[in-house]
Parts: structure tokens; sequence; C-alpha cells
């Protein structure tokens, strides 16, 4: 039984380590970069294009500003949540 149970722990360890090379989803704050066309940068230096750039509601973006960023399972889009702070 021993055998079965490492065997589980293992599938269970491999799932785990998938889900989270996944990151399904993240918050994090961004820098609008550029107003127009609309950039903003990520604190890991990756600068986020308008073709990638969801807004919510109609926040006013000037570049500078500091905005809250929900990133979409795969990075395909970017939402923004609002200015912050």
């Amino acid at each position: 039984m021993r055998n079965t149970n490492d065997f589980i722990q293992v599938i269970k360890k491999a799932a785990a380590d998938v889900y989270a090379q996944m990151k399904p989803a993240d918050i994090c704050t961004g820098v609008v970069a550029s107003a127009d066309p609309l950039t903003v940068r990520l604190p890991s230096g990756l600068e986020l294009p308008a073709d990638l750039l969801v807004t919510v509601g109609s926040p006013e973006l000037t570049a500078g500003a500091s905005v809250a960023v929900l990133r979409q399972s795969g990075g395909r889009s970017y939402y923004i949540l609002g200015v912050s702070g």
C-alpha cells in the first residue's frame, strides 16, 4: 500500500506544479507609460500595448499614473481595474 500512496502523492505534486505554472490570474500594479496609445509598464519591466489591455469603466489614465491590473490566465489580456493611489 505504501507504493500506491507514494504514487498518489507524486501525481498530486505534479498537478499542483502544473497549476502553479499556469498562473490562472494575478493582480499587480503598473504604471501608465503612455496614455495615447495606451501602454502600461509592469514592475517586471514588461510593457503592455493597448491591444492586450482592457479598461474597466472609464478611468482617467494619464502617463505616470499607477493602475491596478488583473492578468487573465495565460497573459492574453490585462484588465485595468482602476487608478490606484
